[in-house]
């Protein structure tokens, strides 16, 4: 399930639909998962997505709304809010951290 998480967090993953992929009640998959990974499958895809949202936020090119859709976030305030709350920092003062502004140009 990890590797399925690492491959899919773009997309819309529901616990529910991971269980009855696995055929296992949400319950004790959410158990499961904790003793394996050491965290809820929630915090684990956030972490994984929060991961790539970093790597897209070195793109200049992209906007912030950009970067959530790419991440699995149909709506950028979530997002941000999400990123704050994991980062300690908006997306934009992540940016601003980098160097970069959102209206820079990529240098080709």
């Amino acid at each position: 399930m990890v590797k399925y998480v690492n491959e899919n967090y773009d997309k819309d993953l529901k616990l529910k639909d991971i269980t009855k992929m696995v055929y296992l009640n949400s319950e004790y998959f959410s158990r499961l998962f904790k003793k394996e990974v050491g965290c809820t499958y929630a915090e684990y895809l956030t972490r994984v997505r929060i991961e790539a949202a970093r790597k897209y936020l070195s793109n200049p090119a992209l906007t912030i709304a950009d970067v959530a859709k790419k991440i699995g976030y149909q709506d950028p305030n979530y997002f941000s809010k999400v990123f704050k709350k994991v980062v300690g920092v908006s997306p934009t003062e992540y940016r601003l951290s980098l160097g970069m502004t959102q209206n820079e140009q990529p240098s080709i």
